[in-house]
């Protein structure tokens, strides 16, 4: 997978999560796309949307980004106690 390209597929997504002071970093895993949201100190609690959005957010991005449209997509949100979903 190229990375590089996801994370310019995903440029739109980082910017509106921005907005309230989050920050998307994003990884290979094990046959998925791993994405990260990290809260800065004036993050919004309750305004991030449900991962199953996010997910679907994101793939529309890569999928018109000309990346296959099959991707597998874990999320960590910053108040996860345990790993990606």
């Amino acid at each position: 997978m190229n990375l590089t390209a996801v994370q310019q597929a995903l440029e739109p997504v980082v910017r509106m999560l921005a907005v309230e002071d989050y920050h998307l970093s994003v990884s290979e895993g094990d046959d998925a796309i791993q994405l990260e949201i990290t809260a800065g100190e004036e993050a919004c609690s309750y305004c991030l949307v449900s991962k199953s959005t996010l997910r679907s957010i994101a793939l529309d991005h890569m999928t018109k980004a000309g990346l296959p449209n099959n991707l597998e997509v874990g999320i960590v949100y910053p108040d996860d106690s345990v790993g990606p979903t």
